[in-house]
């Protein structure tokens, strides 16, 4: 089974699951600014422009909500949620967000993984199996 590419707000679990919480922390800033991600998808309709629907929630609402949960497991976990923010904040920089990390902790890159696994085992109530 294959990790979706984009969650929609009403499938984030609380608390979210570790690739619901690896997808979400990129978009932080995102969230915080009141915007939830858009799903990449051109399915070419473009809608019935006389036909408008009222939403019962303000666009915002969503985005605002789940930032607030993410952010408050974060902060509960003190500076390992701080780095678990920064290493999976740029995913593509993800080893050398480690690295930098392991240097300025003076520690060996092995000790920010193992921090990074418990860290993401307490948020999520998940606990990852070697193998």
């Amino acid at each position: 089974m294959t990790k979706p590419e984009w969650y929609s707000p009403d499938a984030i679990s609380s608390p979210p699951t570790i690739s619901q919480l690896i997808w979400l922390i990129p978009h932080l800033q995102m969230l915080r600014d009141g915007v939830y991600p858009n799903q990449h998808k051109e399915s070419g309709y473009t809608g019935n422009p006389q036909r408008k629907r009222i939403k019962p929630h303000a666009p915002f609402e969503k985005a605002c909500q789940v930032h607030a949960e993410i952010d408050k497991l974060l902060e509960s976990q003190g500076i390992d949620g701080i780095i678990l923010e920064y290493i999976y904040t740029v995913p593509q920089n993800y080893y050398d967000n480690i690295e930098h990390v392991a240097r300025a902790l003076r520690v060996d890159r092995s000790v920010v993984f193992e921090r990074i696994k418990a860290v993401m085992g307490r948020i999520t109530k998940e606990v990852k199996k070697d193998g």
